[in-house]
């Protein structure tokens, strides 16, 4: 199975997952694709566009990031196998509409 068809089924998972996210209404009333009525963008809508992103760029392997965001404050975890791919990483974070910052804690630990 190649990347690509691994990362289209993981959108397709993430994609239904986010449909019956009820972690989104518990921030407020959600009535636009993640923004509450007040015009905010949810956490869980964040994380959801960052780990997209993420997935769908080929210069980051998102099996060993995980992503957390708190208020807006996007913080990336795990591991990657270079400096490159940890740059690369925060970058693709900081093109998310609505985040408020990024926080990169991700390890570089090269390939064995």
């Amino acid at each position: 199975m190649t990347r690509g068809m691994m990362s289209a089924g993981l959108v397709l998972v993430l994609s239904l997952g986010l449909l019956a996210a009820p972690g989104l209404a518990a921030q407020g009333s959600v009535t636009k694709a993640g923004t509450t009525a007040k015009g905010e963008v949810t956490d869980s809508w964040l994380t959801f566009k960052t780990k997209l992103a993420l997935l769908g760029d080929e210069r980051v392997s998102s099996n060993d990031v995980s992503v957390k965001t708190v208020k807006g404050v996007i913080t990336l975890h795990g591991k990657v196998a270079s400096a490159e791919e940890q740059k690369a990483a925060e970058e693709i974070a900081l093109t998310i509409e609505g985040q408020k910052k990024v926080v990169n804690q991700l390890t570089v630990v090269p390939a064995a």
